[in-house]
C-alpha cells in the first residue's frame, strides 16, 4: 500500500512538489480517488503508481518534464518503507506492489474493446482503416473466433 507521496520533482506538471504543499500532506488511503481538471496531472500521479506496481520504469519516463532543467525524482513511502525514482530507476529495493490497482486511460486503452455484434455477425475489423486491415487481418480472425467462442459460454 502507497502510505505516503512525499516528493515529485521535474515531472510532468509538478516542479518541485514535497509533502508539505500537498493535499493531506501526502498522505494516501487505502482506496484513493483523484479528480480535477483536464491537464492537472492526474494521469501523471497514476503512471507513477501504474510504476511503483508493476516496476515499469518507462512509465514514468513517458512525463518526464522537458520545461525544467534537472533531474526527475519521485519518492513514496511503502508498506512503511521509502522508495525512490532517481537518475531514471527506482531505487533497488523496490519490490513490485501487485495489491496498487490504476484505472486510468492506459488501462482503458489496453483492456476496453470495441466491436460490432448482430444476429449474424462479430467484427472488430470495422474500426479500422480500410488500408490498414490486410495488415492485421490474421490477428483480427483470431480474436474474431476467440471472442464468439467466449460470447457462446
Amino acid at each position: 500500500m502507497i502510505n505516503k507521496i512525499f516528493k515529485i520533482k521535474n515531472y510532468a506538471r509538478f516542479n518541485n512538489v514535497n509533502s508539505t504543499n500537498m493535499p493531506d500532506k501526502g498522505i494516501m488511503k487505502r482506496v484513493n480517488l483523484i479528480y480535477a481538471p483536464n491537464g492537472t496531472g492526474k494521469t501523471s500521479l497514476s503512471l507513477i503508481f501504474q510504476s511503483l506496481s508493476t516496476k515499469n520504469e518507462k512509465l514514468i519516463l513517458k512525463k518526464k518534464s522537458v520545461l525544467v532543467e534537472g533531474e526527475l525524482e519521485v519518492g513514496a513511502i511503502l508498506d512503511d518503507k521509502a522508495e525512490e525514482f532517481k537518475r531514471n530507476q527506482w531505487t533497488d529495493n523496490l519490490h513490485l506492489h501487485k495489491e496498487i490497482k490504476v484505472f486510468n486511460s492506459y488501462f482503458l486503452n489496453d483492456n476496453v474493446y470495441t466491436f460490432n455484434l448482430n444476429d449474424k455477425n462479430f467484427s472488430t475489423r470495422d474500426f479500422l482503416l480500410k488500408k490498414d486491415l490486410p495488415k492485421y487481418e490474421k490477428m483480427l480472425f483470431d480474436k474474431d473466433n476467440l471472442m464468439k467462442k467466449e460470447l457462446k459460454q
